[in-house]
């Protein structure tokens, strides 16, 4: 079997894991926002977000790092994937230790003592989920794309299920948090029972890993930091606390909304990194533009229905999955949508450019803008609240990627064809047309979203951006 072939069967494997992390993902929501209500549902927002943030800059760097070695000597997989484990070892511990101590103090730069308590009892996610990225880098390194989505599968049912039992009989916020920290405890052992530590073999310098993934950690940090600052700062600015919880509420279901269309594109930057990585690696020009003008075309296409979608049914999702409690956040998500889809091509854009050997150049750019999208969310959401914050979000974000792509397009000679971005274009604008006059609410909505997506598929493969063959088309990075 070919590298693309690899690519596009690894591309559908890992599509469908996200499929299911979205679909586990939003259960969890209507569960939580349905049961805990908009005030105790901002306070898991920003407590999860702050966590996740931190668990994925562990998560991110050991699992560029180990993926990235793996693929360029796959000889030492198991040493490489043994010191990584080491190194986890030592960092993860020494996170969750230092979150942990020093959470009354993060607590308070959200002007919210009473979250200390949650940030400890959620403080051992960083430690487990430390570890459970070694085996993601691994996996994806191997290019074993199916084992990386089994794993991603039963962590997404443990989570789940764990997390509704508790919420559901009683257990509250606390519930919620447990459910999670359990969840990840059992995939890290499971992890470990499937593909071990040990290696007989020569260790791999763990220096030479530390060094790649340090850039990867930063630059992951940053990211996260982008994908939350509106959501922490919208609590740390909101004076009187129910109504900063309340705001937190109703803009965290509006941006797990937001979200879907960059949660379903990560799939693509998990797969396309090791074969960037080798094929600048071996100064392949040819495959390395090739592959960007097909996650180029492929996520444009994927992001632009999905945004037009949400930004014109902003209020009828809202309500089909959370409930009218959560209608004010409508405006929003309509604009925080158009602020997702830029940041899921700035991620995007940013690994193509990691993936060359390039991650301080995506450092540079995306804590450029960073700065920008806090500076932006700190003059906002004082006068403008949540619709403040999904402002400042999608105008940094926009900038963000026109920066990015401008850089992709110089290095690699190459992007989105001219065409495809026009027939795009076009297309979308008839799409929110026929969207917004298309009025649905209730199960109504789901029919007509449904509709719009088979029209747009349909004249795509007239236009012949996509083609019908025996795989899901515009997945493939070969054609």
């Amino acid at each position: 079997m070919n590298k693309s072939n690899v690519v596009s069967r690894g591309m559908l494997f890992l599509l469908f894991s996200k499929a299911y992390f979205l679909v586990s993902g939003y259960i969890i929501y209507i569960v939580l926002t349905r049961l805990l209500g908009p005030n105790l549902f901002g306070i898991y927002g920003v407590v999860i977000g702050l966590v996740s943030t931190i668990s994925m800059v562990f998560i991110g760097g050991i699992n560029q790092a180990t993926s990235k070695f793996i693929s360029e000597q796959s000889s030492c997989a198991s040493s490489i994937k043994k010191s990584s484990f080491e190194l986890q070892a030592f960092m993860g511990t020494a996170a969750f230790l230092l979150f942990f101590f020093f959470s009354p103090v993060i607590a308070g730069l959200f002007n919210d003592k009473s979250l200390a308590v949650y940030f400890r009892i959620t403080a051992p996610i960083i430690l487990f989920y430390s570890f459970y990225g070694v085996f993601v880098g691994y996996t994806n390194g191997t290019k074993q794309f199916k084992k990386q989505a089994l794993l991603e599968v039963a962590y997404c049912t443990i989570k789940t299920i764990l997390i509704s039992i508790l919420v559901f009989f009683g257990f509250s916020l606390v519930g919620a948090f447990v459910g999670f920290i359990i969840a990840t405890l059992l995939i890290f052992v499971i992890s470990i029972i499937l593909f071990g530590v040990t290696d007989k073999g020569p260790g791999f310098p763990k220096l030479k890993i530390l060094k790649f993934q340090v850039w990867i950690m930063l630059q992951t940090l940053i990211i996260n930091l982008i994908l939350n600052i509106d959501l922490f700062l919208l609590k740390a600015l909101t004076p009187v606390q129910d109504t900063a919880n309340f705001y937190a509420g109703i803009y965290n279901a509006a941006l797990t909304i937001a979200r879907i269309p960059y949660l379903a594109v990560i799939p693509l930057s998990y797969v396309i990194f090791p074969f960037i990585s080798e094929a600048t690696h071996k100064q392949d020009a040819f495959l390395t533009r090739r592959y960007i003008v097909k996650c180029m075309r492929y996520s444009a296409i994927f992001l632009t229905l999905f945004v037009v979608l949400i930004s014109t049914n902003a209020q009828g999702i809202i309500e089909l999955l959370y409930s009218e409690d959560y209608a004010a956040g409508a405006m929003s998500l309509s604009i925080a949508s158009i602020g997702m889809m830029f940041f899921s091509l700035l991620v995007i854009t940013t690994t193509f450019i990691s993936g060359s050997g390039l991650p301080k150049v995506s450092i540079a750019i995306t804590g450029g803008i960073f700065m920008v999208d806090f500076i932006l969310n700190y003059l906002f959401i004082p006068v403008w609240g949540t619709v403040g914050a999904a402002a400042a979000t999608t105008i940094s974000m926009g900038l963000g990627f026109l920066v990015s792509a401008v850089y992709v397009k110089g290095r690699f000679k190459v992007f989105l064809p001219f065409y495809s971005f026009l027939k795009i274009v076009v297309l979308a604008g008839i799409l929110f047309i026929l969207s917004l006059f298309m009025k649905a609410g209730g199960f109504l909505l789901i029919l007509k979203l449904v509709l719009l997506s088979i029209g747009y598929v349909i004249v795509l493969l007239a236009l012949k951006e996509i083609t019908l063959v025996t795989r899901i088309p515009f997945l493939m990075l070969k054609e």
